[in-house]
Parts: structure tokens; sequence; C-alpha cells
């Protein structure tokens, strides 16, 4: 009887231990959140500031510079102290119309997130599949799911939201500067529906290796 109770004691105090170790670990990654995003506010006014006494503006009705520039850097640091962790493109362009710009660095800003996405899945997805004897079924299968994956990313690109935009007048022309940012959480998925013909362990060791 005592034995069972010293246990019961015992299950008791390391729950109550596993508790307070994680209310703990809680509070310091809530620390460490704060100084990130007290660190990306700062940053954000200091560049802000820059930026505005060369030209740079926003769109009327968009946000203020400095709270899209937070939101860029904070998207950048991310994947740190448990923040969402995204994939970022920025671009510039120049055109004569403002239109044009606008969306020449748009598109340039995505194909560079598309890109990182592509060339991060791929050597996953080769990685996880292949072999020292794989036979060329296996190689035209891995192939098959690299396109696969490049046309799902391809796809999903208007999924990049726009998070910073500015422009100014340069010459008779409008110059941009756009930041993208793709949540990580997406690609990840991405690389899972590539992987059809993966058996669930291979699956399993690619979403680790992400």
């Amino acid at each position: 009887m005592k034995t069972k109770f010293f246990y019961l004691v015992a299950i008791m105090v390391g729950m109550m231990y596993c508790t307070a170790a994680n209310a703990q670990d809680d509070k310091q990654m809530l620390k460490e959140q704060k100084a990130i995003q007290k660190q990306a506010t700062k940053d954000a006014k200091t560049q802000a500031k820059a930026l505005k006494k060369d030209g740079w503006k926003v769109a009327v009705g968009s946000k203020p510079m400095e709270a899209q520039l937070t939101d860029l850097f904070m998207k950048e640091r991310g994947g740190k102290a448990g923040l969402p962790q995204h994939i970022v493109g920025r671009s510039e362009a120049v055109s004569g119309s403002y239109a044009a710009a606008r969306q020449i660095a748009i598109s340039r800003a995505r194909a560079e997130v598309a890109a990182t996405i592509n060339t991060k899945v791929a050597g996953i997805i080769e990685s996880t599949m292949t072999n020292v004897q794989t036979s060329s079924v296996d190689v035209a299968t891995v192939q098959k799911d690299v396109s696969t994956a490049k046309q799902l990313i391809d796809q999903s690109l208007d999924k990049a939201d726009i998070v910073f935009e500015i422009y100014r007048e340069v010459n008779n022309n409008t110059q941009f500067q756009i930041g993208v940012a793709f949540a990580d959480s997406k690609a990840k998925e991405i690389l899972k529906q590539s992987m059809s013909s993966a058996s669930a362990e291979q699956k399993a060791k690619a979403e680790s290796m992400y």
C-alpha cells in the first residue's frame, strides 16, 4: 500500500515539475518574441526614415511605411522563438507606368520566392527518394515528383502576400520596391503533395528534413 502511495506521489511531483518547466519555457519564448518584435520595430523606424528621405512613399490608404517594414522584418526573422516562418522575396522595378512598375516588381519578388522553394523542395525529394541502387524507373519517378512540385509552387504564387510596397518618381518613371512573404507551412504541404508515389516512411522523412 505504501509503495503504491509513494508511486502516486512521485507521478504527481513529476507532472507538477513538467508543468512548471513548460510554463517557464513559454515565458522565455514570449520574452524572446517580444525582443524580436522590439528590434524589428526599431529597425523599421530607422530604415523608413532613410527611405522617406530618398523620396519613397506608400500608396494612399496603405499601412504606414514603418508598419510595413516591421511586418516584413518579422517575417524575415520568423522561425525564431516559435514565431511563424515565411519565405520572403524582395524586388525592384522601374517603368514609365505606375501599374507596370508595380506588377513587374511583384512578379519578380514572387519568382524569387518560387526559386527558393523549388530549390529546397527538389533537394529534399531527391535526397529522400534516391540511393546508390536507384533504378531508371525510380529516377523518372523522382523527376516527375520534382516537376509536380514546381507546378504546384507556380500555381500557389498568388498566395505569396504583399507585405511591403513603396514607390517613388524618378526621371518621369515610377520605381517600386516590393516585399512578398509565403508561409513556410504552405511550402511544406506542397512537398507532401508532390510525393504521390512515395511511401509513408519517405514522406515522413521528407517532412522532418524540411
